[in-house]
Formats: C-alpha cells, sequence, structure tokens
C-alpha cells in the first residue's frame, strides 16, 4: 500500500515526465504495485486510461534504479542499527523503498562482521617470542660489529699502503714512523681480538639456543 509521501513524491516524478504514458509504468515498477494504484494516487480515472490496457506484460520497463548520498544511506543504516528503529519506519521517514533499505542495512551488517573478523583475527595472533627478539637484536649487534671491522681494517690497510708508498721518502722522521707502526700494530690485535670476540659470542649464543631447544634438558 502506498503511503502519502509515495503518492506525494509520484505526483511530482508524473509532473516532470515528458512521456506520461510510459511513466504510469516506470512508477508502478518503482514503487511495486499495480498501474491502478498508481492512478488512483495520481487521481486518474482508471477507465479512460489506455495504459492500463494498452501495454503488454513483456514490454514493460525495467525498473529503473535511483540513486541516494551516501549520506543518506549512513543516516538510514545509522537509524536502524544505532537508533533501534524498524525497517518499515525508516523507509517511510525517508521515502526510500523497504526493499533498498534492507538491502544497505545488510551489506552494512556484512561490513561490520567483517571488520569484526579481521580485529579478531589480529587480536588472536601471536607476538614475536622473547627468543626470536633476542636473535633479531643479537644478528644486529653481530652486523654492527662486522661493519666496524671492515671500516677499521680498511684504516689499518690504507696506512699501511701510505707508508710503502713513501717508504725512501723522508717525510717521516724515524721516531714517526716507529710510532707509526706501534699504533699499526695495536690497531691489527684489537680487530683480531675484535673479530675473534664476535665469533665467540656467536658460538655461544648457538649453545644457548640449543639448550633452549633441547627437549630432554632437566
Amino acid at each position: 500500500m502506498l503511503s502519502d509521501f509515495d503518492k506525494a513524491e509520484i505526483r511530482v516524478q508524473y509532473r516532470d515526465a515528458a512521456d506520461k504514458r510510459k511513466q504510469i509504468g516506470i512508477l508502478a515498477d518503482l514503487y511495486a504495485c499495480s498501474k491502478e494504484d498508481i492512478l488512483n494516487a495520481l487521481n486518474l480515472d482508471t477507465e479512460n486510461d489506455t495504459t492500463v490496457r494498452s501495454e503488454p506484460a513483456a514490454q514493460k520497463k525495467k525498473r529503473i534504479v535511483r540513486s541516494y548520498d551516501q549520506a543518506v544511506k549512513k543516516d538510514v543504516v545509522k537509524a536502524i542499527l544505532l537508533d533501534g528503529n524498524t525497517h518499515e519506519a525508516v523507509a517511510e521517514r525517508f521515502g526510500i523503498p523497504l526493499s533498498t533499505v534492507t538491502h544497505w542495512v545488510q551489506r552494512a551488517k556484512k561490513a561490520q562482521a567483517k571488520v569484526m573478523a579481521d580485529a579478531d583475527a589480529i587480536a588472536k595472533a601471536p607476538l614475536p617470542s622473547a627468543s626470536t627478539k633476542c636473535e633479531k637484536e643479537e644478528s644486529e649487534r653481530k652486523a654492527l660489529g662486522m661493519c666496524i671491522i671492515q671500516e677499521l681494517r680498511a684504516g689499518i690497510n690504507g696506512l699501511h699502503a701510505f707508508m710503502d708508498n713513501f717508504a725512501g721518502v723522508d717525510i717521516l722522521s724515524d721516531d714517526e714512523r716507529s710510532i707509526l707502526d706501534r699504533i699499526l700494530h695495536t690497531a691489527s690485535g684489537f680487530a683480531d681480538g675484535f673479530e675473534t670476540g664476535i665469533a665467540l659470542a656467536e658460538k655461544a649464543q648457538q649453545r644457548n639456543n640449543f639448550v633452549e631447544d633441547d627437549p630432554c634438558k632437566s
């Protein structure tokens, strides 16, 4: 049954239609009612109007799908899901077909269910273990240590090359050359010791991981 709001809307659309005969069929499809209902809403005489009898059922026009602003859709869904109004009441208030309102609400519920499912999956996802975090930190420290060693050895090799290239030139005194030799010797020893320390720390970490993962440990 057409509401008073529907009837008022039908009159406006009929008045603005270019082809009023065709518009009666279009309005009947749009509001899911008979042409007689449309004619009654328009206060037209069904006996004198030939559109009801002349148009075969097979030639009925397809239903016109109206578009609505996103804000309207949000207000409709909110009025039902949050404010607790019925589908029928909201459809009548906004002047929107009940089937359209039902479709919007169902789609909103599906989207809401998907968001909740995604949030639940994130909440249940396992957090990185402490051992994984420690392994990452250890790997970063090792990479930093190797970078320091490479830079140190590059400096040592560069200083060696400088001294070798100017071995026959009196740029440095014997005392200065002796000091540089001691610096190079100390730096080389430091690089060797640092590299050895990194290797020993890595082996110790591997042993600890083996003990932690051993199912036979006490």
